[in-house]
């Protein structure tokens, strides 16, 4: 009896240091891979959008994004740009929040279902602090890092508590829960397309339960209200599909995808490739058909749980989130369907599944409750697997983003960089300048502020260390004539590292250009060892200020080497 209660302890002993240690790799992920560098949609929706708002153009808070109205996500915007100095990290730190909110939602949902009653108390605790683990897995990286995702989370923990709302009325009939679920409902709205659904499910939750009839008549209002207000002067979006000609000229495909959504988390359990797709189909059609089973045994039950309902309701949400994402993304491939931002819907979807099946069975042999636990160890273990990913060597990507930012600030189009950032550099270009002038963006602060005025004007003097360094190639630009773009590498053997940028000059101590350092060189890493494998430079220096010699002088460390 001794042993056994002893292998329980460790067992949640070991799931709580895995909880531990997936928070922390998710913050450390997010801290590596942080850029305050706008990417994609960032431009048009965060920059863009500050600078029709900075000029009175409040209209544009309820404007589209693609098929989208991000009210939320836009009002923390405005938050970070007027409170948290417009570098993004506010807004990062939103999709940490929020991811967190979620888990304690399903922590609600887990008491209300008397989870811990149906489970041992230690199997329980096991369970919770898996779940948690779960909901923090690094598959969804875009949805941490990246500050444009807060609504890729909203939309999926908004309807999830106006659920849990309705489920608490349904069970109770206090009228404060039910105008609680409305007002989440109506901001789900604010989060992303699917968000409209939220009225519309609740009022089919509405009658499934039998529920009073005001209430019901008052759901049926909103389910067609809310959701003709959303689609008045609505358009549709450029370049994406129509989820009825998808259906209708790629039925399979579109099955394909819809079930590669739901099952994407597995994908990247089981190590991606061919075998990671054929396991996010199989899981998304297991989470489909179980989910249908589950919400057919509530329904043929003498009492039915209005919170496991509400969780099947969640999981049919989901789902109708990968039929609309289907409908107007299949145009891009049904791999599209497993790309990192789309497996935050599909987590909560497999948590809400995994909460309803552990609530609704009896786990009264000690063997199926042996088996239980197993699994759940053996997921742990896989999760932990992933989030050990965020501990590889940071993605080379974000010192390209870096260069492209510092091409934006010299007005040099150097299309090749830019298009790293966004697809049209010509936009980019008109943005970023309008940002600089506006107080927008990191392009109206150092390091990146005003770097093109300052060619030409006379570097102050200083004492500089020698660094050692090299200049590989030189490239001429088609789209920025007046500059040339150089990469290289430069790196401190006295400080033992590599300055964070550099400032070129001429031999008249002139200005020339600027350029950033961070690209791997594991070649400079194998002559001066481990701390130069960040030593690789990239750009620009205007031609009407080259010399014979030219130099770099670095900051952080201060240093100075002979360009050749």
């Amino acid at each position: 009896m001794n042993d056994n209660l002893s292998v329980k302890r460790t067992v949640v002993c070991f799931s709580g240091i895995i909880f531990l240690s997936m928070v922390v790799l998710a913050v450390v992920g997010g801290v590596r891979n942080f850029s305050e560098i706008p990417y994609w949609d960032m431009w048009d929706g965060t920059v863009d959008f500050l600078l029709k708002f900075k000029s009175g153009d409040y209209g544009s808070l309820w404007a589209q994004h693609n098929e989208h109205r991000i009210v939320l996500a836009k009002i923390i915007f405005i938050a970070d740009h007027y409170f948290f100095g417009g570098r993004n990290v506010f807004s990062v730190v939103a999709n940490y929040i929020f991811f967190g909110l979620s888990g304690y939602v399903f922590f609600l949902y887990s008491r209300r279902v008397r989870l811990s009653e149906v489970l041992a108390g230690d199997v329980y605790k096991m369970f919770v602090f898996t779940m948690l683990s779960w909901l923090f897995l690094w598959t969804q990286s875009d949805n941490f890092y990246l500050a444009f995702q807060s609504q890729f989370v909203l939309a999926q923990l908004l309807p999830l508590t106006a659920f849990y709302f309705m489920a608490k009325n349904a069970k109770f009939d206090r009228s404060l829960d039910f105008f609680a679920a409305c007002f989440f409902a109506i901001l789900a709205m604010g989060s992303m397309a699917n968000g409209v659904l939220a009225f519309p499910l609740m009022y089919f939750y509405a009658l499934l339960l039998k529920m009073n009839r005001r209430k019901c008549v008052l759901l049926l209002v909103a389910a067609v209200a809310f959701p003709a207000i959303y689609f008045f002067h609505y358009h549709a979006p450029e370049g994406h599909g129509h989820l009825l000609v998808s259906l209708r000229t790629q039925p399979l495909q579109f099955l394909l995808y819809v079930l590669m959504y739901l099952g994407s988390p597995f994908h990247y359990l089981l190590g991606k490739g061919v075998g990671g797709n054929v396991a996010a189909l199989i899981m998304g059609a297991v989470l489909i058909i179980f989910s249908l089973l589950m919400f057919i045994r509530q329904l043929k039950a003498e009492s039915r749980s209005e919170f496991i309902l509400a969780l099947l309701l969640f999981i049919a949400y989901i789902s109708a989130t990968a039929i609309g994402t289907a409908g107007g993304r299949l145009i891009f491939g049904i791999n599209q369907a497993l790309e990192s931002r789309y497996t935050t819907p599909a987590i909560m979807a497999w948590t809400a599944f995994f909460l309803s099946v552990a609530s609704s069975f009896v786990f009264e042999k000690m063997l199926s409750k042996r088996m239980f636990v197993a699994g759940f160890v053996l997921l742990n273990l896989c999760m932990l697997g992933v989030q050990l990913k965020t501990l590889k060597p940071v993605n080379p990507m974000l010192y390209i983003r870096e260069q492209a930012a510092l091409a934006l600030s010299l007005k040099v189009n150097d299309v090749d960089y830019v298009h790293s950032v966004y697809p049209d550099a010509d936009r980019a270009m008109m943005l970023a300048n309008r940002a600089a002038q506006n107080g927008v963006s990191i392009f109206s602060k150092p390091p990146f502020f005003d770097l093109s005025s300052k060619i030409g004007y006379k570097m102050p003097s200083g004492s500089f260390s020698m660094c050692s360094g090299s200049v590989d190639h030189v490239y001429l630009l088609a789209a920025a004539p007046d500059y040339i773009r150089i990469d290289g590498w430069v790196y401190s053997p006295i400080d033992k590292k590599s300055p964070e940028r550099m400032t070129i000059v001429n031999d008249q101590g002139l200005i020339a250009g600027y350029a950033v350092v961070g690209m791997p060189r594991d070649d400079v890493a194998s002559k001066f060892g481990s701390p130069a494998r960040s030593s690789g430079f990239g750009g620009y220096i205007k031609k009407s200020f080259l010399t014979q010699s030219m130099y770099g002088i670095g900051t952080t460390p201060q240093c100075r080497f002979v360009m050749k």
